[in-house]
């Protein structure tokens, strides 16, 4: 809900700020902010995928820093996007500066400010994890909860700020006290304030009139404060009449109503993840835990979808298409039959909206309800044809597998041994490479367009598969996304497990990783789950059923798969 150019006006006057030695104290942080501003200050590259591991070690001194200084963080992600007309239009416009950063990286090396990697808010969340950091997740936006969670505490709410090696961080700190002693407004006006300004919900032109648009942003934010300023004892409803007062009567009621909901949006409501924080009870609740994506409620709340903006050859399909099938199954699991998404993506550099039917071939017992008996019939002996050691990299070689099919066109075998060798020796941070030197990839590289567009779809691919995963209960391993996104600077590899994958990867079709797996090709199913009399999973057939929902049902196959199902008349379909 930022109001455009107010960060300016509180920096720009001495006194709203003040310099503070922060320690020894509770401190809520927007998971959202704190991703921007540690990707973005440090100026880490965009055009290969993405620097995960030196956003790991960022991630770690940051949490180290506070820990030395005796701070406790707590951080809060946005749930869904709340999504009115109006925001829907920002979310676009914001989308339409992504793309623009995003084409501007790729031809002219410029610094992104808004585009950020497809899989880093995976990296984020387990990073934090195994940081044991708490964190939790809204059911709206996070803006709200931050502020009630530091009223509540007495304690800081921040997004950012720069740590230091000593026993405290020097720090700037704002209060909205001060905000009204400085302007002279009543603290009951400051949201009034906040809806005239014009924010996500409420355009100023639209809802204030055109009485200060003959002014620059910045002196209209002034101006607009030394008027309210003038309102004493008065309550917000005297002050958008005032303000409208020269509107027409027949649509004046409806844009007070538009400014009270909007002024409304920034009360301070009883934090709902006070309890969450304090309880010890074992986890429950997957979405306030953070282990379900905020794209599942932006599916369930608004069937509505903003889908990533990457660097990548702009003249280029977008790398999202590629796995559309994989997201329609997950629509229809989450929405039921006969619904649509609409999906926000872009088509060459502008921002296209198109409506996504879930895909009604998914079996109907296949329901959100019903998921828990979906993990339960998912057979684990598939894992047995990866040596031990490599079972959590399950799920990103399905997705690579799926993506070798899809891709258009077809990638480059190099590019597959590649991601294999990564993979095979892991992650240099976490071998003890803590230098960021050793990842870093320079800015100044000419952009292989081809190869960029091939890592953006297996990456799309790979998020795709890894939220159907997180659907599912997580029938494979939850894979570390560092060890399978990671650099590729180690010495060492194992070359027994760079046969073993690369022999799976060259022949999906014969994996059973591959043909086992719910989330590649779910496209045909004949039959729906097959339950025993007693409504228990009926185990003994279910690889049969993940073959059958996994595949693209070439003539071929099916007549074999019809004739495995004459074999199993017996079985309830």
């Amino acid at each position: 809900m930022g109001i455009p150019l107010l960060h300016k006006l509180v920096y720009s006057r001495e006194g709203l700020l003040q310099d503070e030695l922060f320690r020894a104290e509770r401190l809520v942080i927007d998971g959202s902010g704190l991703v921007y501003h540690l990707y973005r200050d440090q100026n880490l590259d965009l055009k290969f995928g993405g620097e995960y591991g030196a956003f790991k070690y960022l991630i770690e001194q940051f949490i180290e820093a506070l820990r030395r200084c005796d701070i406790r963080p707590y951080v809060v992600f946005d749930g869904c996007a709340d999504f009115p007309d109006l925001k829907w239009k920002t979310g676009k416009q914001r989308a339409e500066l992504r793309l623009k950063e995003a084409h501007d990286v790729a031809t002219k090396g410029k610094k992104p400010w808004t585009v950020l990697p497809t899989l880093i808010w995976e990296v984020f969340r387990q990073t934090l994890t195994e940081l044991h950091v708490p964190l939790a997740r809204c059911y709206t936006e996070a803006d709200r909860e931050v502020a009630a969670l530091a009223q509540e505490w007495g304690c800081p709410g921040c997004c950012t700020f720069k740590t230091s090696g000593q026993s405290f961080i020097p720090c700037k700190t704002y209060l909205s006290s001060r905000f009204c002693e400085e302007f002279s407004i009543q603290p009951l006006l400051l949201p009034v304030f906040a809806a005239l300004a014009g924010n996500d919900y409420t355009s100023n032109r639209e809802r204030a009139g055109e009485m200060m648009f003959g002014l620059q942003a910045d002196q209209r934010l002034q101006s607009l404060l030394q008027m309210i300023s003038g309102f004493k004892n008065a309550d917000p409803q005297e002050v958008f009449e005032e303000f409208l007062k020269d509107v027409p009567l027949e649509e004046r009621e409806q844009r007070i109503n538009s400014l009270q909901e909007a002024a409304h949006n920034y009360s301070v409501p009883p934090s709902s993840l006070s309890d969450f924080f304090k309880s010890t009870l074992p986890p429950l609740r997957p979405v306030t835990e953070a282990r379900f994506s905020s794209d599942f409620l932006d599916v369930l709340t608004n069937q509505r979808v903003g889908l990533s903006v990457v660097v990548d050859d702009m003249d280029k399909p977008s790398a999202n298409q590629v796995s559309l099938p994989l997201r329609r199954v997950l629509y229809e699991l989450l929405l039921g039959r006969d619904k649509e998404v609409e999906e926000r993506d872009r088509d060459e550099l502008e921002v296209k909206f198109t409506k996504v039917p879930t895909d009604s071939s998914v079996s109907p017992q296949l329901s959100l309800q019903l998921l828990p008996q979906v993990k339960q019939c998912f057979p684990t002996e598939i894992l047995g044809s990866l040596p031990i050691r490599l079972t959590d990299l399950a799920l990103p070689l399905a997705a690579t597998c799926f993506w070798l099919k899809e891709a258009t066109p077809s990638p480059d075998p190099s590019l597959l041994k590649a991601l294999l060798i990564g993979w095979c020796r892991g992650d240099t941070l976490r071998n003890g490479g803590k230098s960021k030197s050793q990842i870093t990839i320079h800015l100044g590289r000419v952009l292989d367009k081809d190869w960029c567009h091939w890592l953006n779809q297996w990456q799309s691919c790979l998020k795709d598969s890894f939220l159907l995963n997180q659907l599912l209960g997580a029938p494979l391993p939850e894979p570390p996304m560092l060890d399978v996104c990671g650099s590729l600077n180690q010495s060492y590899i194992r070359d027994e497990d760079f046969k073993a994958l690369l022999s799976i990867a060259e022949r999906p079709e014969e994996s059973p990783v591959y043909c086992s797996y719910c989330g590649f090709r779910g496209f045909r199913p004949m039959a729906q789950i097959p339950l025993s009399k007693g409504g228990e999973p009926a185990t003994e057939h279910t690889h049969w059923l993940w073959h059958l929902f996994t595949h693209r049902c070439t003539r071929q196959r099916l007549r074999g798969l019809k004739q495995h199902r004459d074999r199993h008349r017996h079985l309830e379909f």
